[in-house]
């Protein structure tokens, strides 16, 4: 039989109660290290961490929440803008954390951004009676919040611009508006709808695009109204999510541009509409052979229907990496199209040049042609009216690059070792390749173009070289001889340029 002295037992439980006390006293910052902040909240809520805790399982839902003021799709004419939405479930989730740390921590030293957080998350999620109260205490700090004002200076200007935006949502009936008019979505009215101004002249594009823009939301007619709007040219954009444009496309029927005079006032209404629906090659079918054959329903009010391809690159981990689109000029009057491979390989193209701090590259099908063996490709159609206006497309509107399924792929068969290792961005092995066959007429023309663009950030190219491989071409298409002529123009041979473009 074991015996324990009462002492030594007495000795071995105080021990395990400090061992417990202190432990309990460290769980909460090994937690807090562990981002475990949920844990924290419940379970010490009173810890030195809590107010932090707090903080950063808000901050942490969603840590780009904010990286674009209203994190939405900007939809103008002749661009799309968008970024990462976070669901209404890490808002709301988001939203609960900071009410909370306010509530319980008032003097939290981040209490200022705090704020400013919460005013950006109700605003994203369209709560303007809650988002209009935290901007309003940015912009105008009361006697309290004032204590600590190096907190708030930083956001008034900011949260001024927004309550200006806020306040759109209302007729101001002492104004005349410079601009209205109605945003609809499959014939409905759209309510809270962001509606944006950029001056049609102007190629940049501001992060922060309240306070730097003419902007309004709409009411629940869909109406907008912008007001005192200097004069000039403008693209009317939308800033709206992508789940209520699901199906949906932006017509260009109306609403595109407005002229803005003073004293009088534009009308410019948006209509976003059923897109067409492609019937076929979709759901990732695999081609083989040299035809490719589109089709798609008729729509409504169509004249003639135009397709774009877009190419897929992918990175050294098969992963999507970006994406190169082609319009194509044919216009159709059926809900048909075909063309052949060879045909849209030596379709005119421009070659697009990137490159980091640790990589170059050169947009795939700027070489390979708009398809090419092994790509992955998406395709879509637009449909105009009689007037050559864009009544609706078949493309949708994404966040993000992965979004986008490829409706159809080519296989492998003809694909030349040169190509995968363009398609792999190793341009010099790429080179070596070709050079092993040059009696293949893609051979040529890809160590034509790789020569006429050059291969590395700070090439520009060997148009002599280019024009080597173009010579030995039997049968040289049209793009070729356009690329030719381009090159002799690099060289100063205007005569010969100007003779190569009035061949057949």
């Amino acid at each position: 039989m074991i015996t324990v002295k009462v002492k030594t037992l007495a000795a071995a439980i105080c021990i395990f109660i400090i061992a417990a006390a202190a432990l309990y006293v460290a769980l909460p910052d090994i937690l807090y290290k562990m981002k475990r902040y949920d844990e924290i909240d419940t379970y010490f809520p009173k810890s030195r961490v809590a107010a932090d805790a707090l903080y950063w399982a808000a901050e942490d839902s969603f840590p780009d929440l904010l990286s674009d003021s209203n994190d939405l799709i900007y939809i103008f004419p002749s661009s799309t803008i968008t970024s990462a939405r976070g669901s209404t479930k890490v808002v709301d989730y988001a939203i609960g954390k900071l009410e909370e740390l306010l509530t319980n921590y008032p003097d939290y030293r981040f209490a200022g951004e705090a704020r400013w957080k919460l005013a950006h998350y109700y605003f994203q999620a369209n709560r303007w009676t809650e988002a209009e109260r935290y901007f309003r205490e940015l912009a105008e700090p009361s006697p309290e919040l004032s204590k600590r004002k190096n907190q708030y200076l930083q956001y008034g200007k900011e949260a001024k611009s927004f309550l200006e935006l806020l306040a759109t949502r209302s007729a101001q009936p002492d104004q005349q508006a410079s601009v209205t008019g109605r945003v609809m979505i499959d014939g409905k009215p759209a309510e809270n709808v962001l509606v944006m101004l950029h001056r049609k002249n102007d190629h940049t594009w501001q992060g922060q695009p309240v306070g730097n823009y003419p902007m309004a939301i709409t009411d629940q007619d869909g109406v907008y109204r912008l007001y005192k709007v200097n004069p000039d040219q403008y693209e009317v954009g939308v800033g709206i999510s992508a789940d209520r444009l699901q199906g949906m496309y932006r017509s260009e029927v109306e609403g595109s541009e407005v002229t803005v005079l003073d004293g009088k006032s534009a009308t410019s209404d948006i209509h976003f509409v059923q897109q067409v629906k492609v019937l076929s090659p979709i759901d990732m079918t695999k081609i083989s052979g040299e035809e490719l054959q589109f089709s798609w329903e008729p729509y409504p009010g169509a004249a003639y229907y135009q397709l774009t391809i877009t190419a897929m690159e992918h990175d050294a981990k098969g992963l999507p990496s970006g994406t190169f689109s082609s319009w194509l000029d044919e216009k159709w009057t059926d809900t048909k199209a075909g063309y052949s491979v060879e045909e849209l390989r030596n379709y005119p193209r421009g070659v697009g040049k990137s490159f980091s701090d640790t990589q170059f590259w050169l947009s795939t099908p700027g070489i390979l042609g708009i398809v090419y063996p092994g790509g992955d490709f998406v395709w879509s159609v637009d449909a105009f009216d009689e007037k050559g206006k864009r009544i609706s497309s078949s493309k949708g509107y994404y966040t993000k690059i992965d979004s986008m399924v490829p409706f159809f792929s080519l296989d492998g068969e003809n694909q030349l070792e040169g190509d995968r290792l363009v398609m792999e961005y190793d341009y010099e092995g790429a080179k070596q390749a070709y050079e092993q066959q040059l009696d293949e007429p893609y051979a040529l023309r890809a160590l034509a173009l790789l020569w006429l663009n050059g291969s590395s950030k700070d090439d520009e190219g060997d148009k002599a070289k280019a024009l080597y491989y173009y010579k030995k071409l039997a049968y040289p298409s049209s793009f070729d001889l356009q690329m030719m002529a381009s090159a002799y123009e690099a060289l100063g041979d205007h005569d010969e340029a100007k003779r190569i473009r009035k061949e057949p």
